[in-house]
């Protein structure tokens, strides 16, 4: 999205910057204070949170995690398609692509993804599904999201969700 420009314009309608006049495509705000409240509230919506990026060994470790949460949820033997090389890639693509997300993801997020894992799993795997919230709440009480636990949790909620 292209940034917004705000221009104040005096009573009289005209304005110190001859491209922002009526019809010189910024938002005209008249009145002085009001430009600089509004120039003030978009600035603060723009601003976003820094992030601190990914160390080696945690993209390692979301990896690994991937690769087996993929294998798992193919031995699972899902046919989405109900041609099997399709249905292995598609299967190996859900738990990976699901783990990683789920390394990126807010804590809220993977704490719903695991609740609903433990609810709607069948026999046993509601003990993996419990596990995974088990993880998510661990990570969600943390003073930092923590990347290798949220794929964790969402990795072992993939494989309760999928059986």
């Amino acid at each position: 999205m292209g940034a917004s420009r705000v221009t104040a314009v005096d009573a009289e309608g005209t304005s110190p910057d001859p491209v922002a006049g009526p019809h010189g495509g910024g938002r005209v705000i008249h009145g002085l204070a009001g430009a600089r409240d509004v120039a003030d509230r978009s600035r603060s919506r723009r601003r976003k949170r820094s992030r601190a990026p990914a160390r080696p060994w945690q993209l390692a470790v979301v990896g690994a995690l991937a690769v087996a949460a993929g294998i798992g949820v193919a031995a699972a033997g899902p046919a989405p398609t109900g041609w099997g090389p399709a249905d292995v890639v598609w299967s190996v693509a859900l738990g990976a692509v699901a783990t990683v997300a789920g390394s990126r993801a807010r804590r809220w997020s993977v704490v719903v993804c695991a609740a609903l894992a433990a609810v709607t799993a069948n026999g046993w795997w509601f003990l993996v599904g419990l596990a995974a919230l088990a993880v998510a709440v661990v990570a969600a009480t943390g003073p930092r999201r923590n990347r290798v636990l949220g794929a964790a949790s969402v990795a072992l909620a993939v494989q309760a969700l999928v059986r």
